[in-house]
């Protein structure tokens, strides 16, 4: 790269801001993580002074070294600035000899962040915690499951497909991943549908601005919210499941024990099963609404993956990779270190941007061309890395299966009725996904004979 294409390069980031709803950059941020690339590897950003990490091995490499990065400001990054412990300059403490892994500890005991134990413990404390977040989805659950996902993809494209049209987010997207994990998690029956029909009514009169303050950890109550279990009602269910089991999802987490046998407060186990909640909602819905967006604008692939349907996984895959609905988590360095030979000096934080990770050309071919039949797109880091690898992305890719399955069994033709141009992302830099996107396409009265989708 010349010299001018660098200071260019440095120019744009100076420009631009990732961090403060920069429309620019929330509409296309790949050009602008390649400009930080530009200036290396691991670079700091001008404006809030945060590390960015954007090729792919690196990012790898930050995830296993849990020793020197702290996941303590997992999703807050920039905005833990000033509250988290900072280090001394240099000239007080030489650069390597900085240590502040026991200071984090006495910070993580008064903190006032918003510190979700899943996402932001460290090992050993996250070993034990990630041991009861697996049981919520287990290969024999996925197969328990999968009718019942299959059935509500089925009852929500039968309320719209005599239209001709329809609002994606809304009125698909959202409610599907919703009812998903309503249904995943066991709730009482009477409370599911109670829940149901207040989603529904709200989507019907606001459509998802819900869903964006939710990904925001927005506080709200439950009523206006119906993304959100109450914490009072997520206690109750687990302290009922803890005195008297069945054979569910929140009975395994109720009943759950540490590895030396003793069981975890109640309390702890709301806000990890909340957490699995709301994450698996607001993610999955992204991946549902980019994939319908790559389908939409590729009608040869529509017919492609209709008449071969095994390939819809691999399409899955792509997507995530080529647009990963998380674009990026955040680390807080420990002690004075260095990655891929850049100093990072501890108090540092650093952002694991993997929507630049995923367009490494060094680990992708040709990294920025959609190819749905990519034979390494499964190696994209969409759902993180490491101890903190996404435990519900086995889930995830499933729901996209299953949706694209029943979508090209009753739908044809399928396309944007907006330029592709106009379709507004979120106002958030660490998701990423469209807030509406309203499709037509053609109605499938029958399905053609030989059709490989159930």
């Amino acid at each position: 790269m010349s010299e001018q294409q660098i200071d260019n390069a440095r120019e744009l980031l100076e420009q631009s801001n990732f961090f403060a709803a920069d429309p620019q950059v929330l509409a296309d941020p790949y050009k602008y993580y390649k400009a930080a690339n530009a200036q290396g590897p691991i670079t700091q950003e001008p404006h809030f002074g945060v590390y960015l990490a954007t090729n792919y091995r690196d990012i790898l490499e930050i995830e296993r070294r849990h020793n020197d990065f702290s996941a303590c400001v997992a999703a807050v990054g920039p905005f833990a600035k000033g509250q988290v412990p900072e280090r001394e300059d240099e000239a007080s403490c030489p650069f390597g000899k900085a240590d502040m892994g026991g200071e984090m500890e006495e910070w993580r005991k008064t903190t006032q962040l918003n510190m979700i134990p899943v996402l932001t413990l460290d090992p050993p404390d996250h070993t034990e915690i990630r041991k009861l977040v697996n049981k919520l989805f287990t290969p024999q659950r996925k197969e328990q499951v999968t009718p019942r996902l299959r059935q509500l993809a089925q009852e929500l494209i039968d309320s719209f497909i005599a239209e001709g049209e329809v609002e994606w987010i809304a009125r698909y997207a959202g409610p599907y991943t919703y009812f998903v994990m309503n249904e995943v998690m066991d709730f009482p029956r009477a409370d599911e549908d109670v829940l149901r029909e207040r989603f529904l009514k709200r989507h019907e009169n606001e459509g998802l601005s819900m869903r964006e303050q939710t990904a925001r950890g927005t506080q709200a109550e439950e009523q206006d919210n119906p993304l959100e279990v109450s914490d009072d009602r997520m206690r109750q269910y687990l302290t009922e499941r803890r005195a008297s089991p069945q054979n569910d999802v929140l009975s395994e987490i109720a009943t759950a024990r540490f590895a030396d046998g003793t069981l975890p407060e109640i309390d702890e186990l709301v806000g990890i099963s909340s957490v699995m909640y709301g994450a698996g909602q607001v993610t999955t819905t992204d991946l549902i609404g980019n994939a319908m967006r790559f389908l939409a604008i590729n009608p040869e692939l529509q017919e492609r993956l209709r008449e071969h349907p095994e390939e819809i996984e691999s399409f899955v895959h792509e997507v995530l990779r080529i647009e990963p609905p998380v674009q990026g988590l955040f680390r807080y360095c420990l002690r004075d270190t260095q990655v891929n030979g850049t100093p990072v000096p501890a108090g540092a934080i650093i952002w694991m941007v993997y929507g630049a990770g995923n367009r490494d050309p060094a680990q992708f071919e040709d990294p920025d061309k959609f190819q749905p039949t990519r034979e390494n797109a499964y190696q994209g880091i969409a759902f993180g890395a490491g101890r903190h690898f996404c435990p519900g992305q086995p889930l995830a890719k499933l729901e996209a299966k299953i949706t694209l399955e029943e979508v090209l069994r009753r739908m044809k033709n399928i396309r944007l009725k907006d330029k592709p141009e106009d379709i507004k992302f979120h106002d958030w830099f660490v998701v990423r996904g469209p807030n509406e996107m309203n499709i037509e396409f053609d109605v499938i009265e029958q399905s053609p004979a030989g059709m490989g989708i159930p």
